[in-house]
């Protein structure tokens, strides 16, 4: 079989690269829908509830690291250094404010570059039209690119995608001709990605591989010993740097041994080749490790998979179908749960960067062929196509926490976290039915879910069954008894069925494990009041309002406290306060009206 060679002048005339790019954006256009998708997943403590977003200057985000909240889904996530992407929605939210349209156009208009410079990198590899737009069309209709794009935190994979395939594309043009601007463009290039995500670092042996009929000749040895010397060096300053400023906890392995973890990395290499190839399976969220390590059909893939890369690599070497074959080794590795997992143990999303590689080798094995190019090409076409309506079919789990959560929930059944989650959504939605009986599912699981049983008890509290509530909320205590959340809610439950000292006693509990609890130091306040201790009352509602400044049902309440003290002129002040924070409030107008008149005019 003759074997494809990297040219060194493109045969492609300009006319038909911009044709081919011009093709995959259009075809990258696909995803526009996701401009009426909603904030989902990780995007929410990434961006709207991120209060290092407030900063005036994105600089502080490369001193920092990427995940700084805690208790992210049971889990605390930190082990992460990626001020790239975290500037980009810093930058995002300067442009848009909170409209996630703006955020999701984003993605869109990445995910078109980078296949752009898919179709670059193919013809200056292959330089033949057919090949560079079929394999470039089947990159930006892949199914499995859907979550990268469709999810805005998928950010990650677009900006490193984007970086590391433009420091090739600069280094294929160093291989050609050699110049200090094609050299500084792709150690450049090689920093960015890697400040975008941690998988880019693998990138300096990739280089090796690429540049190795160099190291071979006395004459050119010195600069492709300069450009993997200069890649590994910039690569070993970013570990330095990203340990100097990574702080907290990393994501731990829980309940997985060894062996399950080995199994575990073997599976997930044959599952992603399968995927890459046949991208029809559209489940988004798999944690089933036992289901996952398991010997059969994905360790065989591994094994043919592994195998075809190392032939390939040594059969073609430093030619397209040989870096191609690398470069979805290398890329998919970090993916193949060698390091702790996140929520899933396999995830579509890893594939991004990968198929790079996988368009890039199986295109330039269709230049080897003598025959049935044309029929070949026509299959390719509709194979393309097929995929591209997968995508389209995948995408709309992703509008909305709620139809993503749906959505994990039937493809997952038996996941209690998953099911209390898409309980969450439902009692945001105002499902309280939907969410109850999600809860309840949660809970005949796993008994010692607190979450699970404190959004029971808010759901029995709003649906009025306050006994119900109660014991749902004794039940999480049981399990949590340091809780000052869960004793104050406890307290406004007891309050509501006529046991006022035992709800004092939560009130009081709770404010001893968290004196700033604004909710406890306001119920302890209403309670106080109807029991005539105004004075009381009124010390409770100023803690209150000294913790959260902007609770207006504090604020109306001590306005009320005050004005049956016969402090008038301190009520007055209160009630002003509330009608400039909410003019609407309920019963502000009327109480300020109700105020003697010279007190008004003071």
């Amino acid at each position: 079989m003759p074997q494809p060679k990297a040219t060194k002048t493109s045969r492609l005339t300009p006319r038909q690269v911009l044709l081919a790019a011009g093709v995959v954006v259009l075809s990258g256009l696909v995803y526009l829908p996701t401009l009426g998708y909603d904030f989902v997943l990780d995007d929410k403590p990434l961006i709207a509830e991120n209060r290092d977003m407030l900063a005036p200057t994105p600089f502080g985000f490369f001193v920092q690291s990427y995940v700084r909240w805690e208790g992210m889904q049971g889990e605390d996530l930190h082990a992460y250094y990626r001020p790239l992407v975290a500037s980009s929605f810093w930058l995002d939210l300067r442009l848009w404010g909170m409209r996630s349209s703006g955020f999701h156009l984003t993605n869109v208009l990445l995910n078109c570059v980078v296949g752009a410079l898919v179709v670059l990198v193919l013809a200056e590899l292959l330089a033949s039209f057919w090949p560079v737009l079929l394999g470039g069309l089947a990159f930006a209709l892949h199914p499995a690119h859907v979550e990268s794009v469709a999810n805005v935190a998928g950010r990650t994979d677009l900006l490193m995608a984007l970086f590391l395939v433009f420091a090739f594309l600069a280094l294929l043009h160093f291989r050609q001709r050699p110049s200090g601007t094609w050299f500084a463009l792709a150690l450049v290039s090689f920093t960015a990605a890697m400040l975008c995500k941690e998988t880019a670092i693998l990138f300096p042996a990739l280089t090796a591989f690429v540049l190795l009929p160099e190291l071979r000749k006395p004459a050119k040895r010195s600069r492709a010993l300069l450009m993997v010397g200069a890649l590994a060096a910039v690569g070993v300053a970013y570990l330095v740097a990203r340990a100097a400023v990574l702080a907290g906890p990393a994501l731990g392995w829980g309940e997985v041994g060894p062996g399950q973890r080995l199994m575990l990395a073997v599976n997930s290499f044959g599952r992603y080749a399968f995927m890459s190839l046949f991208p029809f399976d559209r489940r988004i969220y798999q944690n089933d490790a036992a289901a996952l390590a398991a010997f059969g059909w994905p360790t065989l893939a591994a094994a043919a998979a592994l195998a075809a890369a190392v032939w390939a690599a040594i059969r073609y070497r430093s030619t397209p179908v040989g870096i191609g074959s690398l470069w979805f080794v290398l890329a998919i590795l970090p993916g193949c749960n060698l390091f702790p997992p996140g929520r899933s143990f396999l995830s579509q999303r890893m594939l991004y960067l990968p198929t790079v590689g996988v368009v890039l080798t199986f295109a330039a094995l269709a230049m080897t062929l003598r025959r049935g190019r044309q029929a070949l090409a026509v299959c390719v076409a509709l194979y393309a196509g097929v995929m591209g309506l997968v995508a389209i079919r995948s995408m709309p789990a992703w509008r909305s926490q709620l139809s993503l959560d749906t959505t994990i929930v039937a493809e997952c059944p038996n996941d209690v976290k998953a099911r209390f989650e898409l309980g969450r959504d439902l009692l945001a939605a105002g499902d309280r039915e939907g969410a109850a009986r999600e809860f309840y599912r949660s809970l005949a699981s796993v008994l010692g879910d607190t979450a699970a049983w404190l959004s029971l008890g808010d759901v029995m509290a709003h649906e009025g069954d306050m006994g119900g509530a109660v014991a749902a909320y004794r039940q999480a205590l049981s399990i949590l008894p340091n809780s000052a959340l869960l004793h104050s809610n406890l307290g406004a439950a007891l309050g509501q069925i006529g046991d006022t000292s035992g709800a004092e006693r939560e009130y009081r509990r709770a404010i001893e494990l968290q004196p700033d609890l604004a909710a406890a130091h306001n119920n302890l306040g209403q309670l106080l009041a109807v029991r005539g201790s105004q004075d009381s009352a009124i010390v409770e509602f100023r803690l209150a309002l000294q913790s959260q400044p902007d609770n207006t049902g504090a604020r109306f309440n001590l306005g009320v406290a005050l004005q049956a003290s016969g402090r008038l002129e301190e009520a007055r002040a209160a009630f002003e306060r509330v009608l400039l924070q909410d003019p609407g409030y309920p019963g502000a107008s009327e109480r300020l009206r109700a105020l003697p008149r010279a007190v008004l005019r003071q």
